[in-house]
């Protein structure tokens, strides 16, 4: 076999279904694939998610374990749901401004996830909520001031991690003064780097002196650093 350390190692796969289609498990055995995100289409009941992560886990070899990962944010998005809890908007937890609770919350996340072999959970949304009009963002934000942001996005972080779960900020470098979902659209923040750095980029330093094992890119134009190119391709 040629060397487990291949460019796939850094992508992630989706698929549908709710067993692991052959192609992924042979891209698996051969260590082109670094990591699988499960979605709702791929999700049944406890047993079925169990039977299924642990048919991906043995599906890659011990040099080239693959990291499982899934969007179970709360609230809009979460690809678990009943029997397993379903939690509600980041905003509830930010309006109700206790860390306490908020870390209680991501303890109890990270147990859930950890019980079914998920380590990477793409959350917590760390953007700050400063557009009513922001059409994807809304209350999966923790608030519309970067300081209370701030401080429930750090209690998600450390309380995942604590858990045996990678946390991911996003959407960097800031998603949620824009007017577009950037799923459909290109957003373009208009912004001055004065602003960026007090408001948008705020939670992510923060995030990141914090130790957040991984950051999402969003795909937005922010003209003062670059006026042609989104987040995701800009150098």
């Amino acid at each position: 076999m040629t060397s487990l350390w291949q460019p796939g190692q850094l992508l992630f796969a989706g698929f549908k279904g709710t067993e692991v289609p052959r192609e992924l498990a042979e891209l698996l055995a051969e260590g082109r694939i670094g990591g699988v995100i499960l979605f709702a289409r791929n999700i049944v009941d406890a047993e079925q998610v169990r039977a299924l992560t642990a048919a991906l886990h043995a599906a890659a070899p011990p040099e080239a374990p693959v990291l499982l990962a899934i969007d179970q944010e709360g609230g809009r998005v979460q690809r678990l749901r009943k029997p397993w809890t379903e939690w509600p908007p980041m905003r509830r937890l930010g309006d109700r401004d206790e860390p306490a609770a908020t870390r209680a919350f991501a303890d109890a996340l990270a147990r859930e996830l950890r019980d079914l072999r998920i380590h990477l959970d793409f959350a917590p949304v760390v953007d700050v909520d400063t557009n009513p009009q922001n059409p994807v963002i809304g209350d999966r934000s923790f608030g519309r001031e970067p300081a209370r942001v701030i401080r429930h996005a750090l209690a998600v972080i450390e309380g995942l991690q604590a858990g045996g779960v990678a946390a991911c900020a996003k959407h960097y470098p800031g998603h949620g003064d824009t007017d577009t979902d950037s799923h459909l659209r290109l957003p373009r923040v208009r912004h001055d780097l004065h602003r960026l750095r007090e408001v948008e980029l705020a939670p992510f330093a923060a995030a990141v002196a914090a130790g957040v094992a991984s950051i999402m890119t969003a795909h937005v134009v922010f003209e003062a650093v670059d006026r042609h190119s989104p987040a995701t391709l800009s150098p």
